[in-house]
């Protein structure tokens, strides 16, 4: 599924990866010039985050998040009464150096306005790449 800014300009795009038993997630983002990947995502607790998703549907307040221990995270805040939204993500990956235990992690945040137009269409995109998951 891919989120587009409203300007067109940003995008996030989250790819679900089925293995035998369980669902794994891919996510890049593109904002301005700024990019990042990762491609084994294991999310935490997607029942709780759907059901405070379909609260947020309702009432169009707060924020919502979904995550992927410290890897991920999607945020979605509601801006203002109007319906006008913020959509932000997290993505950190580790880069290790050949001598044992050296590492350091890549780390990427950012966010933009999302067109509230397509704020349902949004939602039904979360809850279908993430049906089935029980994590």
């Amino acid at each position: 599924m891919k989120i587009l800014s409203s300007d067109r300009k940003s995008h996030i795009e989250i790819e679900r990866i089925d293995f035998a038993d369980f669902a794994n997630y891919s996510a890049s983002v593109e904002i301005g010039d700024f990019t990042a990947r990762h491609d084994s995502i294991a999310l935490s607790d997607v029942t709780g985050f759907l059901d405070r998703l379909h609260q947020f549907e309702r009432t169009r307040s707060g924020e919502v998040i979904l995550e992927g221990g410290e890897d991920f995270q999607l945020l979605i805040r509601a801006l203002d009464d109007v319906g006008h939204l913020w959509i932000g993500i997290r993505i950190v990956r580790y880069t290790f150096l050949p001598t044992p235990w050296v590492g350091d992690k890549l780390r990427f945040s950012g966010g933009f306005d999302f067109d509230p137009e397509f704020a349902n269409q949004l939602f039904a995109n979360l809850r279908g790449i993430l049906r089935g998951t029980s994590q």
